[in-house]
């Protein structure tokens, strides 16, 4: 957006909602209509149309590895940028020598990039215990 691009945002077919209000913010901050494009449907009508409209330079999904398979074997030489089936949890091992920073840590990395990081919780080193 911020090099002129047009955005069109197809969220899970599960949780509309927050699409629509970020569409909402933007258009309050002042975005340009046209800029950002909601489109609702499920995967496999309206994100296969959308795959298959050439207009569309470049895609990035997160979600399952079947998807994304689909999604990169579809788009040909277009851009395509995947986050793929993980969900990374985090161990908090039995020599850790500050329980509650650990507990601590654990939980607000988890929601650095609000969540969207998978690998944002893993700093072990953080809370092991010196040696």
């Amino acid at each position: 957006m911020a090099a002129g691009n047009t955005i069109v945002l197809k969220p899970a077919e599960m949780t509309p909602l927050i699409a629509c209000k970020i569409a909402e913010i933007f258009s309050e901050a002042g975005l340009p209509a046209g800029f950002l494009n909601v489109v609702y449907g499920f995967g496999q009508e309206t994100g296969q149309y959308l795959l298959e409209d050439e207009r569309i330079a470049m895609f990035t999904f997160t979600g399952s590895p079947g998807v994304g398979r689909h999604i990169k074997s579809s788009t040909g030489i277009r851009k395509v940028t995947l986050e793929l089936g993980n969900n990374s949890p985090n161990i908090i091992h039995k020599d850790v020598h500050d329980l509650d920073r650990a507990v601590e840590l654990c939980v607000t990395r988890g929601y650095v990039n609000a969540g969207q990081a998978c690998i944002s919780g893993c700093q072990p080193s953080l809370w092991r215990t010196k040696n």
